[in-house]
């Protein structure tokens, strides 16, 4: 990758940051109200949870950002953390955190391991999020 390049992935990776930390400031869907329905209660609960769910999940893309942006900046980005190859444009492209490539990423689903403990699904929801 060129300097011009990695500056406009270290710009776009800088933006979803910020994105996810103004994201993960709001937590009004937390806020426990009584309700006098119990019907109501459970489906307050039911939204808390999913609000938690997005949160953690929410955190995990942070949490991989910062250290994509960390490999950007120690000059390790876009090395698979497995094989030590380059991994493809076309898939940092597409997952900008990735830390292994295709192949090593394959080998990992086979094996149960997750990058991160997501699924490549989850993975494609993250960078749409």
């Amino acid at each position: 990758m060129t300097n011009v390049e990695m500056q406009n992935l270290r710009n776009k990776l800088d933006a979803r940051r910020r994105d996810l930390l103004a994201v993960l400031d709001n937590r009004e869907d937390l806020y426990i109200e009584r309700q006098a329905d119990s019907i109501d209660e459970i489906v307050e609960a039911s939204s808390r949870d999913f609000a938690v769910m997005r949160i953690n999940r929410n955190a995990r893309s942070l949490r991989d950002i910062e250290a994509a942006i960390d490999r950007v900046d120690d000059g390790t980005y876009g090395m698979c953390g497995d094989c030590e190859e380059p991994i493809s444009p076309r898939r940092l492209a597409a997952i900008p955190w990735a830390t292994l490539c295709v192949r090593c990423q394959e080998n990992a689903d086979r094996r149960g391991e997750h990058q991160h403990g997501h699924t490549p699904f989850e993975d494609d929801v993250l960078m749409a999020a």
